[in-house]
């Protein structure tokens, strides 16, 4: 009877070290937190997966790396399933990236992965994974001769313009100060063709610098979205000019 008194104590006593290991003091036991979410194609870069250029990828490897420095190790992985959703049950109390490994063609819109904080009682967490199919952004800085803002028949590229993409943080379609400078770039001789490649989806603005004595006959400022994906990939835009002088003709040759 003592021995039996005995490992019932001991067992009391040990299943009470364990629960004391497993939970923080004073903290009530429960079980570890779960990490689940969406990887999906975000068409239109604004990181949530309700758009209609946005579509579930199933079959993708999703890793749960720790911890979060600059130095990482594998904590576990799994696959996307059929609808594109992934789980990760009983995760360990701590600081995670998230991340799909990208194939062929796509690329993550947050390098790296996801920051996800995880803490005793959270229960179930969700954290979507976003990939996307980079497009290009290429147009055209001409003579508009007759100030209609169309390239026409005879109107010429002009070359060494700069211009500039901005990311639209704000998305208020007018550049400020919180906007982000994405690439810069300068038209090409003859053709006056610029190209920003490789850009991921989402809000963006196209500005060019007026050289001295002109002005422009379309807006100087352009703002746009970046499709990508099945339903778009690339965007072309124009901007053109002429003499701020409209009764000189800057553009003829020189005799």
């Amino acid at each position: 009877m003592r021995i039996l008194l005995v490992s019932i104590a001991t067992f009391c006593w040990a299943a009470w070290l364990v629960s004391a290991r497993a939970a923080p003091p004073g903290f009530p036991i429960s079980p570890r937190p779960s990490l689940v979410g969406l990887v999906f194609e975000d068409g239109d870069g604004d990181g949530i997966p309700n758009g209609p250029y946005d579509r579930p990828l199933a079959g993708m490897e999703v890793r749960l790396e720790a911890p979060c420095a600059d130095e990482t190790r594998l904590y576990r992985a799994t696959v996307s399933d059929e609808e594109g959703h992934y789980q990760f049950a009983n995760v360990g109390r701590g600081c995670y990236r998230v991340r799909a490994l990208a194939p062929v063609g796509y690329r993550e819109t947050i390098p790296g992965g996801q920051e996800v904080q995880m803490a005793w009682g959270d229960g179930v967490l969700q954290q979507h994974v976003a990939l996307a199919r980079p497009g290009h952004v290429v147009g055209v800085v001409f003579q508009d001769v007759n100030g209609n803002g169309l390239q026409e028949a005879g109107e010429e590229g002009i070359p060494d313009i700069s211009v500039r993409l901005y990311e639209d943080t704000n998305g208020d379609e007018s550049l400020d100060a919180g906007d982000v400078l994405a690439g810069s770039a300068t038209t090409e001789q003859a053709e006056g063709a610029f190209a920003f490649l490789d850009r991921l989806p989402g809000r963006y603005l196209l500005t060019i610098t007026l050289p001295t004595g002109f002005v422009a006959t379309t807006p100087d400022v352009q703002a746009f979205l970046l499709i990508t994906g099945e339903a778009g990939g690339e965007l072309l835009y124009y901007f053109g000019l002429r003499p701020a002088d409209s009764s000189l003709d800057a553009f003829a040759p020189a005799r």
